[in-house]
């Protein structure tokens, strides 16, 4: 604890804004239960992370790589996460420009090999949760919900949050987790570069008859990439590429008529 104006400050070695994926596992690598040496972390977040843990909330899923894979063995997460896993056993890039049969750019058969899986798919919530249960078992990370950040101050070595509740929050690193449009990341002078694509991204998980035997399919068409990526069990989930307005027209539809779609 510290004084700043006379306000009660709680200290921290770092503070971690945003407590998704992205934020929970950098706070994990600094302070959590695994580390040789952990510092003292604070996540924040203006929602509480276990809200989104519903598997109807977030209908994503992730690739994850091996390098990520001995990361999250690291951080003790891997345990948990393990058992809701699909190694992708095949993967299969074609490209269907026209309206012949699509030739397969890229194919690569791991279990053919004997090799281990290079990639693995996983629901984002499942994620979530294994990294929330890590950050639970540790003692030196607090996780602080319910109040965004009202106010930032940064100078040499010391940065001061202030929440909108008026609680006090200091450190020496400031890590901007807190997504895409990044206010932290506005209030820091960190300038970014982007245009828009006209494109929008439909996923959604769903299951089938047949199985899929692990095999991960990424067709590339002129309105964007469709991928068909295997989960647990006969379930898949794809991310469908398409413009805007016509994105826009399919998420409009009923469940059977975006099923014919």
């Amino acid at each position: 604890m510290g004084v700043f104006d006379g306000v009660m400050t709680k200290k921290f070695d770092v503070i971690v804004v945003g407590a998704a994926l992205n934020g929970l596992t950098a706070g994990l690598a600094l302070g959590g239960h695994r580390a040789r040496r952990p510092l003292s972390v604070a996540i924040i977040d203006r929602k509480n992370p276990r809200q989104n843990l519903s598997n109807e909330n977030d209908a994503r899923a992730s690739a994850i790589t091996a390098s990520s894979k001995r990361m999250f063995e690291a951080l003790g997460v891997w345990e948990h996460v393990a058992q809701h896993m699909q190694a992708m056993e095949e993967i299969i890039v074609t490209d269907g420009r026209g309206p012949e049969a699509r030739p397969a750019l890229l194919q690569f058969g791991e279990a053919s090999a004997g090799q281990a899986s290079s990639a693995y798919m996983v629901e984002n919530h499942h994620l979530l949760g294994g990294l929330l249960g890590a950050v639970e078992k540790s003692p030196n990370i607090t996780l602080v919900t319910g109040h965004a950040v009202a106010q930032q101050s940064f100078a040499p070595g010391l940065a001061k949050l202030t929440l909108a509740n008026g609680e006090q929050l200091s450190c020496s690193l400031v890590i901007a987790a807190d997504g895409g449009k990044s206010p932290l990341r506005q209030a820091a002078g960190i300038e970014i570069v982007g245009w828009a694509y006209g494109q929008m991204g439909i996923v959604a998980s769903f299951d089938h008859a047949l199985p899929h035997g692990g095999r991960a399919e990424e067709h590339f068409t002129p309105a964007g990439p469709f991928a068909i990526l295997p989960l647990p069990g006969n379930r898949s989930s794809i991310v469908w590429t398409k413009g805007t307005a016509e994105a826009k027209r399919l998420l409009t539809l009923s469940l059977q008529d975006f099923e014919t779609e």
